[in-house]
């Protein structure tokens, strides 16, 4: 069952609403992808784009909307291409249901810290013949009884590492992103090319 909360937390059935309803909320949904969403995401990108080519290089946080916005307006080629590879992803994270997956409150950086740190204590644990507990279940340790989530809470209480946890999810997120964004730009490529024509060069290429 599919269901959804309102803002005073009470939880309804999507499916159960009436037709007009569900389909308002859909066309809601994925216009605010298509529109403010596309739009936030592509700013983002002029903003990186212009703090890495500048000279000296600046940070991203350094650059402005106005400035990025005018190098838009400026540039509609780039920020044609951002938006083609923006939304490319986002249809992919549609069709293939990974679209806003993720724990009730938690962000994607939380669970890839979260995945990293209980793969580190599990092989500490393993290595000294304890198994990582089950759903539901709990493991003793200095007498007392830890589930996951308190295993995890356990081994990042220590500043140095979290800080490396941190380290390493933050790199995990950005290959992530980078692969994504390539395979966006590669979509976008062939969108563009079936649009002019070049169905033959596709073909040739094994795209």
């Amino acid at each position: 069952m599919l269901t959804f909360k309102w803002s005073d937390n009470s939880e309804h059935d999507f499916d159960a609403l009436p037709e007009q309803s569900r389909k308002g909320l859909l066309s809601r949904a994925i216009n605010r992808i298509v529109g403010n969403e596309c739009a936030s995401a592509v700013l983002g990108k002029a903003k990186g784009y212009i703090a890495e080519t500048s000279q000296p290089k600046r940070k991203t946080a350094a650059v402005n909307g106005k400035e990025a916005s005018d190098f838009l307006k400026a540039n509609p080629d780039m920020e044609s291409q951002w938006e083609n590879e923006y939304l490319a992803v986002k249809l992919s994270q549609i069709l293939d249901g990974t679209l806003g997956v993720r724990a009730e409150g938690v962000s994607a950086f939380e669970r890839e810290v979260a995945r990293i740190a209980k793969a580190a204590f599990a092989s500490v644990l393993e290595s000294h013949g304890v198994a990582w507990p089950g759903d539901g279940e709990t493991i003793e340790l200095a007498g007392n009884p830890y589930d996951e989530d308190a295993l995890i809470d356990h081994y990042l209480s220590d500043k140095g590492r979290r800080e490396a946890v941190e380290t390493k999810a933050n790199e995990s997120l950005e290959e992530k992103r980078v692969a994504r964004e390539k395979k966006a730009a590669e979509r976008a490529a062939i969108a563009e090319m079936a649009k002019t024509g070049n169905r033959g060069l596709i073909r040739g290429l094994g795209l």
